[in-house]
């Protein structure tokens, strides 16, 4: 029984010392340092501690959680429980600043009415393309990719397959292909006249698709007005088709020599650039415009010059008649634009001096 008592002594001897643990006289100042600067809410610089839940958006919602809690006992103290108030709603981020608001499409207007902004579309944009018709480009766009002189005749062969084998829908295509190749790479217009030279000899039906290509092409040389609101991308695709109208010009002047256009279709073409030149020459915002019909005018009249065609039976025949015409309906047109008149703005020297080439051009034409 002494025994027992003696340890029952020795043990809380042992708690006692655990309960108050003998700190050093060095590490006391320490910890009372930090006991006050907690108490402060701050801490020994002067920095006081930062409520991460943004505590801007509700007052109620302090750091000092922990200040907020409530010891509650359940059975007689047997065992204690902590419970903590939890706010009514918790921010997720600390502070969420709000979404600049996107731009509207549409613009008020004087009328109280919201119209939208005026956009771009290419005249050459497929509004809906079918699966086949995209394996179709796809075949025939990695042919023509490679076309050059070396492969002109395995490409020639393999487009007279298609056309043999009676798909029409390849034909057509494959035409449509060859216009847009030829606009956009003026360096091989010669080539591609060729090919479609020798090709429609053999097969007239390519005649008809390029007459109606003619006519959709012939949108090509009319001006779209400006609008402010066009995007960066849109204005790329309006100087893509402003050297489609230099390009689908060589093209005609090489198509004029291998005698693969008619004279009709030629003669509305000029009558077309020259009508937009004489609709823009008292614009002064028009001067680089009418500069590139100029452009265009002279390109085409390159192929039939006295000096620049080879005697050719049909060929020499076919632009002899073009050359009379441009003679009998045409000069007189020109001839207002080859000189200098204050009301026409819109002509720079450069362009003036174009057109007078052109006149002289035609003046030689016997």
């Amino acid at each position: 029984m002494a025994a027992s008592v003696s340890d029952i002594a020795t043990v809380f001897a042992l708690r006692s010392a655990i309960r108050e643990p003998k700190v050093p006289a060095s590490i006391q100042p320490l910890i009372d340092s930090i006991r006050h600067c907690i108490s402060n809410g701050s801490d020994q610089n002067g920095w006081k501690t930062v409520d991460w839940r943004g505590s801007g958006r509700s007052g109620a919602h302090k750091s000092s959680s922990f200040a907020d809690r409530a010891r509650t006992t359940h059975g007689g103290g047997a065992r204690a429980r902590y419970s903590i108030d939890t706010p009514s709603s918790i921010p997720l981020t600390n502070s969420v600043e709000p979404a600049e608001p996107r731009r509207a499409a549409w613009q008020e207007s004087s009328d109280g009415f919201r119209h939208s902004h005026q956009k771009y579309v290419s005249k050459f944009k497929k509004t809906s393309a079918k699966v086949e018709d995209t394996i179709l480009n796809t075949i025939l766009l990695g042919k023509l990719n490679k076309f050059s002189q070396p492969n002109y005749n395995e490409i020639k062969e393999f487009i007279m397959h298609i056309i043999d084998s009676g798909q029409n829908e390849m034909i057509t295509c494959f035409m449509k292909l060859v216009f847009e190749k030829a606009a956009s790479e003026e360096v091989f217009c010669p080539l591609y006249a060729k090919l479609l030279s020798e090709l429609s000899t053999r097969y007239p039906v390519l005649l008809t698709e390029m007459a109606n290509l003619y006519t959709q092409y012939m949108e090509i040389f009319d001006e779209v007005t400006e609008v402010n609101s066009e995007t960066y991308n849109e204005m790329c695709k309006r100087n893509v088709e402003k050297k489609y109208r230099r390009g689908y010009s060589q093209f005609l002047a090489e198509l004029i020599k291998h005698n693969v256009i008619d004279t009709d279709t030629f003669i509305r073409i000029i009558t077309k650039i020259i009508s937009q030149v004489e609709a823009n020459c008292t614009n002064k915002d028009s001067v680089k415009l009418n500069e590139e019909f100029a452009d265009c005018f002279m390109k085409i009249m390159k192929a039939i010059r006295t000096d620049g065609i080879q005697d050719q039976d049909d060929s020499e025949n076919n632009i002899q008649v073009i050359r009379q015409l441009l003679k009998r309906d045409i000069i007189d047109r020109i001839q207002p634009l080859s000189v200098r008149d204050p009301e026409r703005i819109g002509l720079s020297n450069k362009a003036r001096f174009t057109f007078l080439d052109i006149y002289e051009s035609i003046q030689k034409i016997e």
